[in-house]
């Protein structure tokens, strides 16, 4: 984890549970948010993302520096052959953004745009939904919201949100089984409040 503020401790306990991921590393430039992050995560920090790159300990970094550190932490770590998801935005120009794919290509690693709507309150509600449909448990849906985030943004209806779930996982809902789990208009208000953000 590259950069360990804000961003960084909304997708932390997430990834420290993933069982497909190992937390192995965390870079930041604030001495507090180092010791911080290898006394809760027992992970080596480094003081910077260079650092961090260099070191032998990671094959990824999720880049969740801020905004203007995108492009030039993402071209580091490509250029030491690490994969990339970096937060919204992306970059700040897209002049940067041309040197991050560029980046990725020459280095032939993948440079991710990470979503930043899956645990909104729209995206957690339709999993809920469809986890309970599919009477699963939580964690065997880990990444529901993923193929949502475009249809929560648009505010699109119920017929829309029924037809990405059974394209997603191949489950047809019935518009009427839909709404009698959660009525229509919360999923409307809380979808529509989602896109404001």
């Amino acid at each position: 984890m590259a950069g360990l503020g804000a961003a960084s401790r909304q997708i932390l306990p997430h990834l420290a549970r993933a069982s497909e991921v190992q937390l192995t590393a965390g870079a930041d430039v604030r001495p507090d948010a180092v010791q911080e992050f290898e006394v809760r995560y027992r992970c080596k920090a480094y003081p910077s993302v260079a650092a961090m790159c260099e070191s032998g300990e990671i094959d990824a970094v999720w880049i969740a520096t801020p905004n203007v550190c995108h492009a030039e932490h993402t071209v580091l770590a490509a250029e030491h052959g690490k994969h990339i998801i970096v937060e919204k935005p992306m970059a700040v120009t897209l002049d940067e953004a041309d040197r991050m794919i560029a980046a990725a290509e020459r280095n032939g690693v993948k440079l991710v745009q990470g979503h930043s709507k899956i645990y909104s309150p729209a995206i957690q509600k339709i999993r809920e939904i469809v986890v309970t449909h599919l009477e699963l448990a939580p964690d065997e849906l880990s990444d529901t919201g993923l193929f949502i985030e475009d249809y929560a943004a648009e505010s699109l209806g119920v017929v829309d949100i029924l037809a990405a779930v059974e394209t997603e996982f191949g489950v047809a809902i019935e518009q009427s089984e839909f709404e009698r789990m959660v009525s229509v208009e919360s999923v409307y208000a809380v979808v529509t409040e989602a896109a404001k953000r």
